[in-house]
Order: C-alpha cells, then sequence, then structure tokens
C-alpha cells in the first residue's frame, strides 16, 4: 500500500489520544479510521520515522496495491482508496 502526500500529511495531522494509534479496519465490506491500541501484530505505515497508520494483517494483504489518497470533500478532507492508474 502506498500514500501520496496528501493522505500522508492528513493522518501526520490527526491528533490522536494518548497511548492510542490510527487504525484502518476492516468492518463488513467497508474500511474505517479508529484510534485503537497499538497490537504486536500491526503493520505500520510510518513517514519519517512517525507511525502514521496501523493495519492488522488481514487488511494490509487486502489493500495490497491500494493507494491511500487525500479527497477533499463538502464535509471535510477524507482518505480515499484508489487502485493505481
Amino acid at each position: 500500500m502506498d500514500l501520496t502526500e496528501g493522505a500522508r500529511d492528513l493522518l501526520r495531522s490527526l491528533e490522536r489520544p494518548k497511548g492510542c494509534v490510527l487504525r484502518l479496519e476492516l468492518v463488513g465490506q467497508r474500511f474505517r479510521l479508529v484510534f485503537d491500541r497499538p497490537r504486536e501484530d500491526d503493520d505500520v505505515l510510518t513517514d519519517q520515522e512517525v507511525d502514521l497508520l496501523h493495519l492488522s494483517p488481514r487488511v494490509s494483504r487486502a489493500l495490497q496495491g491500494i493507494v491511500l489518497d487525500r479527497d477533499d470533500t463538502a464535509s471535510g478532507p477524507s482518505i480515499a482508496l484508489r487502485r493505481p492508474a
């Protein structure tokens, strides 16, 4: 999985509660971002030695080849999952 610069900036800007990480999890057929505790088997996406996003091995496998991008919507910025062109 790759992150665009916009996605990196957005993920870096999110303030995490103490002791929590930002996690991308799969709920049913949808992905969502949540604050959670780090887990021993997490795959971690980092930027300049800063943890940006934690994923379970299952989610990491499901998103192989996907690009996380910033999407500016009417309700504010969000993260979009895209297949590379």
